[in-house]
């Protein structure tokens, strides 16, 4: 059975049409563990793509290593009901929104007498200063003093600050303790990823090894429309593409 024809029938029967169909080969260098995909083709074009990536991803290439087609991809996707339309927000519609409620809600310190908006009575256009409470059925969101809420002629809710916000320092020092938070992750993720790399480019069974216990997930990109349906067929050996 062709995989092509297994997606295709699998996708159909989903009630999708099919759109195209895209076969892949999984390419990595001999003795290392990470492949990339590209469009199945002739061997210099897919050595080219495969070349391509890997010096984009690890900034360099080991020409002198034979590649190992390790999996064959592929993939038919099919486009399901398009999503609806922009909601276009009528003078009738961004009429000022009325509270259902006003409630007690301490936040900063201070105590506020809030008003409390239904989700469902708003509509493109509404504006909700803070502070408020929007409820909906299945969710709560509290917008805080100095921003404020909007509907978009999607329909979905933006919250955005209005007012600056009032930076405090401790005692002695000008730093933000929110920066240092910030850089000093930034500088510790260069460290995980140059870890990362090193094990996904080894051929050394001592380095190779590093990376066994690591978790691996991949997730498809998402997409608004497009239903995706992948059939994935490992070799039981691998087959060595000629060498340069």
């Amino acid at each position: 059975m062709r995989l092509g024809e297994a997606c295709v029938r699998e996708l159909t029967a989903q009630g999708s049409a099919l759109e195209r169909l895209e076969k892949r080969v999984h390419l990595k260098y001999d003795g290392t563990d990470t492949s990339l995909a590209v469009p199945l083709g002739d061997t210099a074009a897919m050595r080219e793509e495969f070349e391509s990536l890997y010096r984009s991803r690890f900034s360099f290439l080991m020409r002198e290593r034979a590649l190992i087609a390790e999996a064959v991809s592929v993939e038919a996707v099919g486009r399901s009901d398009a999503p609806p339309g922009l909601i276009v927000a009528s003078p009738a519609t961004i009429s000022k929104a009325l509270p259902i409620a006003r409630v007690g809600m301490t936040t900063g310190g201070q105590r506020h007498e809030t008003p409390v908006y239904a989700r469902d009575k708003l509509f493109p256009g509404s504006v909700i200063a803070g502070p408020a409470i929007i409820a909906e059925r299945n969710a709560t969101t509290i917008v805080e003093p100095d921003w404020e809420a909007r509907v978009t002629d999607r329909d979905h809710l933006v919250l955005e600050r209005v007012v600056e916000r009032k930076t405090a320092y401790a005692a002695g020092t000008t730093a933000d303790p929110v920066m240092l938070e910030v850089f000093n992750n930034l500088f510790m993720s260069i460290a995980e990823q140059m870890g990362v790399r090193l094990a996904q480019t080894a051929y050394s069974v001592t380095s190779r090894s590093a990376s066994i216990s690591r978790a691996r997930s991949s997730t498809p990109p998402a997409t608004s429309s497009p239903t995706r349906l992948t059939c994935r067929c490992t070799w039981a050996r691998w087959a060595k593409a000629s060498r340069r």
